[in-house]
């Protein structure tokens, strides 16, 4: 019987997270896969965040590794720090605090990927719950690939932390790109799809915390830019062409108006 190939799960912290890092943690050791090696990559914690990672590292049987880096407060910068270490076929997300519900992920993906080489990017279902635990929404997200690629365009068609892609593909498109952090992930599945194809399972495969470490240092402005400079790039990749054109001219014209944020309900609304 031939040895199942190994995954590497990256956990990356931005901040003081340790409260949450234990739950996100074992989560992936009560994963049914058991050929995961797991990459805990700091950036800069504070607070009882080391010790609390420091705490796995006497598991026997258990591949688990540390890093504390300098803070970047970059979150691309830390997470491709965490996939250059990582030994595995296979590359999972998971933000320090979120955690996965389903024990079976890893398998069904691994699975899916292993009987399907054109795909390389993976994804599943998710429930959002605030900081008390309380779940206050809970979506898929488009499954085939092709129904993917006609949105992918116009928003991020991924939860982070539910996604498994293949290292090479991220090894041939250099990884997650600084300039894009806020939506360093949405620019990095806008490269695979140029190599490989999607899909997303219709299975709720993780719990994401809303206003977490992923929102925490928000800017507005900065990712609506963004956002403008992500499509603009990407736009003769994607089906859609000319509406990504009129979207930006809109949120072009957008970005100058008072009341953004409420004015942004009518563009999410063109927008879909």
């Amino acid at each position: 019987m031939s040895r199942k190939p190994l995954v590497s799960a990256i956990v990356a912290t931005h901040g003081d997270r340790a409260e949450y890092l234990k739950k996100a943690v074992e989560s992936i050791f009560s994963q049914t896969y058991k050929n995961i090696e797991l990459i805990i990559i700091d950036d800069g914690s504070t607070d009882s965040t080391q010790e609390v990672a420091r705490s796995y590292l006497d598991f026997k049987n258990l591949k688990v590794h540390y890093i504390l880096q300098e803070k970047t407060k970059s979150p691309s910068k830390t997470r491709n720090n965490g996939i250059k270490l990582a030994k595995g076929k296979y590359i999972a997300i998971l933000d320090s605090d979120d955690y996965w519900l389903d024990n079976q992920k890893i398998e069904k993906q691994v699975n899916f990927l292993e009987g399907n080489h054109d795909y390389i990017l993976v994804g599943g279902g998710v429930i959002k719950i605030n900081k008390r635990g309380q779940e206050t929404k809970r979506f898929f997200l488009p499954e085939t690939d092709e129904a993917i690629r006609n949105s992918i365009i116009f928003g991020n068609q991924f939860v982070h932390s539910t996604v498994l892609f293949r290292k090479s593909a991220w090894q041939k498109t250099d990884g997650y790109d600084k300039k894009f952090d806020f939506c360093e992930d949405w620019d990095l599945w806008l490269k695979f799809g140029k190599i490989g194809k999607f899909y997303n399972f219709k299975e709720y495969f993780a719990y994401y915390l809303e206003g977490g470490e992923s929102q925490g240092n928000y800017n507005f402005s900065h990712s609506f830019k963004l956002g403008i400079q992500l499509r603009d790039k990407y736009k003769n990749d994607y089906p859609g062409k000319w509406q990504v054109i009129f979207l930006n001219l809109g949120y072009s014209v957008f970005r100058f108006l008072p009341f953004k944020r409420l004015l942004h309900l009518f563009l999410s609304t063109i927008k879909r």
